[in-house]
Formats: C-alpha cells, structure tokens, sequence
C-alpha cells in the first residue's frame, strides 16, 4: 500500500502540485502513483494558467483503461453535478485518497454516501 498518511490533511487548491503545501484531486492522483512506483502524465496546463480538471476527466481519462471493480492503485472517477468532475486514488477495494476544498485531503469509501451513487467509473493507467 502506497503511504498517504502525510497527505491526510493537505489543503486543497486548484492547480497545486506536491512539492508544496497545498493540491488538487489530481495532483493527489499524480503523488501517490510516483510513490507507487509507476508515475503517470500531467496534461494539465502549465502553472501560469488555471487546470481544467473537468474539462480532462469529462474527456474520459485518456490514457486509463475502465475497469468493473475498484483497483488498488488506480482511480475512481465521480460526477461533480450532472458532469464527471472529481477522481480519487484508490488505496483498497473500498478506500479512496480526495481531495476537497472544504476538507482538503481525505480517505471515503466509495461504498458510502455521498460516492457511492456518484460514481462513474474505475480506471487503470496503461
């Protein structure tokens, strides 16, 4: 299991990567699987303008293969509104690491309310 015990906490800010004191959902993503070992792109723009995090979850994780169930290390991605737009790393069969602007980083379960009936799918990076 890859250690996000230090992340647990982080404030959320849009666009923020690690190292730093603050990041996003997908900066989560990015972090935890360099520690895993199997580091994945960024397509987001660069710091000098705003990420798109919707935008490129909408566009259906290019790059990730779907899969039926929930995958260590991989991600699940939710609907924000009617639209997909947040994803978490998936650190069991049931724990995911988000992050949120009101709580920062945390651990939820996807088979809890509020996520459960928001998810959209579970991927792995190829």
């Amino acid at each position: 299991m890859v250690p996000v015990e230090d992340l647990l906490g982080m404030p959320y800010q849009l666009g923020a990567r690690l190292p730093g004191s603050s990041t996003d959902c997908f900066g989560l993503v990015v972090e935890c699987c360099r520690r895993a070992g199997r580091p994945i792109p960024d397509p987001f723009v660069s710091a000098e303008s705003p990420m798109d995090v919707k935008g490129w979850i909408a566009e259906r994780l290019g790059g990730w293969r779907l899969c039926a169930q929930p995958v260590p290390g991989g991600v699940v991605e939710f609907r924000s509104g009617e639209a997909p737009g947040h994803i978490g790393y998936m650190i069991s069969d049931v724990e995911f690491l988000h992050s949120l602007r009101t709580t920062g980083a945390v651990i939820s379960r996807v088979d809890r309310e509020p996520w459960r009936e928001r998810i959209v799918g579970f991927y792995v990076y190829e």
